[in-house]
């Protein structure tokens, strides 16, 4: 695995190269690259308006069905019966997995949907990418379409027909109250390993697509052809890969120009990277980055003019993609009507049963722990960055150029030598190329400033040290921006997040309200746990257990279970 992951490494290095002309087959592509499918367990296959559409992404080797390690970007969209892609989400994946939802909102119109998951590798074959139907209502709107009444049981039997690999759901009882705790035994007698996601849900009487399990998911991926003759989509083996293109009258102007890339805060997420001749770069972001605001600037020409066009990311073609025509029922209303007042009243009461977003932690710098740093407070305070490093800092100096320019030095680790060239100067993440700004700029306003005493390579340039300084507010001053930076907004994967799960032994939530449809959705299931548990809400009638997954040898399992709640 680790000699198939260099190789992947090796190869798209050279495919990314502005420089690098190599031969490659068809037949190496085949061989050395794992192929691609995506299961996507999904909460449901009918949502209404205010309601998530809650989703497990799992990347899965097409040979094995184990958990593919090579793509480490999701792309999961909602596509109309135009081929439109209403809804798009860039998931992090971790060993395959990644997990997210999406809001279904009051401008989707009532009928059918479907939702598209696949990966950037998975690209170079012909529909080679998950799907699945989706009705959606939309109560607030004249026309609803996409529903049908159930007539009898005969649907509810054959959905619930269950492939549980050794596993079982034992419950504690099968009929509960209102708001009772409810204990799920997962019993596992073979002693399986894997990976799961869990969803509990009021079964509904309107009908509904199938939704498609992971023991039946791979019918989508017969007759699959990989193509590398023409275009080859590289798999996004480290991060989530961004690629643009630079508008401007002279592109001549740009011969050996790199561009520095870099987010107020970001300290991880510096980048600098080599555009070709026509314009064109590209970058990897390996993280998560807290906000999706980034800062573009070219490397040593600040007086160039210029835009910026972030390339949109390729999605499967869909001008044939075939979904359903929404069925009409005349006695739906009282069921419509009933659901999109208890979502009103859930929606009501978001602040007190929001989700648990899991901010990305602190992305520091690779070279963090070569830092020399002093934090300004624990000194004497001066007038100006001049005195402040005079004083203060050990390692650094301010000296001026052979233009008559004010630049920031750092010695190196040799006695008594100084770097001749410039350091690198970042300011709360954003790399400040005109040293005179700071130099102009109130030290009170400093927190700390580091040091980095060693030769710093970023992508194809060497820079003589660096001087990193943290304001104390690390949202980068505004007087510290130049003419050449752009700022422009990226498509950042989603963030991880735990969903709202109530605990009536522990708060204090009598007067709440509670018209939960759906009691329980964790997509990270493991069978080293005993049990689960979860509490019922205000509403009576079936709930439907269902877990779907992968065990670790990449046998699919798929397991439903009813209660009723009186």
């Amino acid at each position: 695995m680790i000699k198939q992951q260099l190789v992947i490494i090796f190869f798209i290095g050279f495919i990314l190269s502005t420089s690098a002309q190599i031969d490659i087959t068809e037949s190496f592509l085949n061989k050395e690259f794992p192929k691609e499918q995506v299961y996507l367990h999904i909460n449901s296959t009918l949502l209404f308006t205010g309601e998530q559409l809650q989703y497990k992404f799992y990347g899965l080797e097409s040979d094995t069905g184990k958990l593919s390690s090579l793509s480490k970007i999701g792309w999961v969209e909602l596509v109309n019966n135009k081929g439109e892609v209403l809804l798009q989400h860039k998931v992090k994946l971790k060993n395959g997995q990644g997990f997210s939802d999406f809001f279904i909102h009051s401008n989707l119109k009532s009928g059918s949907y479907k939702i598209v998951a696949y990966t950037n590798w998975m690209l170079n074959a012909k529909g080679n990418y998950f799907m699945q139907d989706i009705n959606i209502i939309n109560p607030y709107l004249s026309t609803n379409t996409g529903i049908e009444k159930q007539k009898n049981n005969k649907f509810l039997q054959e959905r619930f027909e269950s492939n549980n690999g050794g596993l079982n759901f034992n419950l504690n009882k099968s009929r509960f109250g209102k708001r009772e705790k409810v204990i799920l035994e997962l019993e596992n007698p073979n002693n399986l390993s894997g990976n799961f996601s869990l969803s509990v849900r009021r079964l509904g009487a309107i009908d509904k697509p199938e939704r498609l399990k992971s023991t039946t998911y791979k019918r989508l991926y017969t007759d699959i052809v990989w193509n590398f003759k023409d275009t080859i989509f590289l798999p996004e083996v480290r991060g989530a890969l961004f690629k643009a293109n630079i508008k401007i009258e002279n592109k001549e102007l740009l011969s050996g120009k790199n561009m520095i890339i870099s987010s107020p805060g970001e300290e991880g997420q510096l980048r600098i990277v080599s555009i070709d001749r026509n314009g064109n770069f590209s970058f990897t972001l390996n993280e998560i980055p807290k906000i999706n605001e980034f800062i573009f600037q070219i490397e040593n020409d600040r007086k160039l003019k210029y835009n910026i066009n972030l390339l949109k990311h390729p999605h499967p073609n869909y001008d044939s993609l075939l979904i359903s025509p929404p069925f009409m029922a005349s006695n739906y209303r009282d069921d419509i009507l009933e659901r999109s007042i208890n979502i009103q009243i859930e929606n009501a009461y978001n602040n007190i049963k929001k989700d648990h977003f899991h901010n990305p932690g602190a992305n520091k710098y690779f070279f963090e722990k070569e830092l020399i740093t002093y934090n300004l407070e624990d000194y004497n305070s001066f007038p100006d960055i001049a005195q402040t490093f005079t004083e203060i800092i050990k390692f650094g100096r301010i000296r001026e150029n052979n233009m008559g320019v004010n630049i920031f030095l750092v010695r190196s680790k040799k006695v008594y030598d100084e770097f001749e060239e410039p350091a690198l100067l970042i300011v709360d993440g954003v790399v400040v190329q005109d040293h005179e700004k700071l130099i102009a700029y109130n030290p009170r306003q400093i927190k700390s400033i580091s040091v980095l005493r060693d030769r710093l390579f970023l992508g194809p340039s060497v820079y003589q040290g660096a001087v990193i300084v943290s304001t104390k507010e690390g949202d980068f001053p505004s007087e510290l921006a130049e003419k050449g930076m752009i700022i422009n907004e990226i498509k950042i994967p989603q963030k991880p997040k735990t969903y709202y799960s109530p605990n009536y032994s522990a708060y204090k939530l009598d007067r709440i309200p509670d018209y939960r449809y759906q009691l329980l959705w964790n997509p990270i299931i493991k069978l080293i746990e005993k049990e689960i548990i979860f509490y019922t809400s205000d509403l009576n009638g079936k709930f439907e257990i269902n877990l779907e997954g992968f065990t670790s040898e990449g046998k699919p399992v798929s397991i439903s279970t009813i209660f009723e709640v009186d």
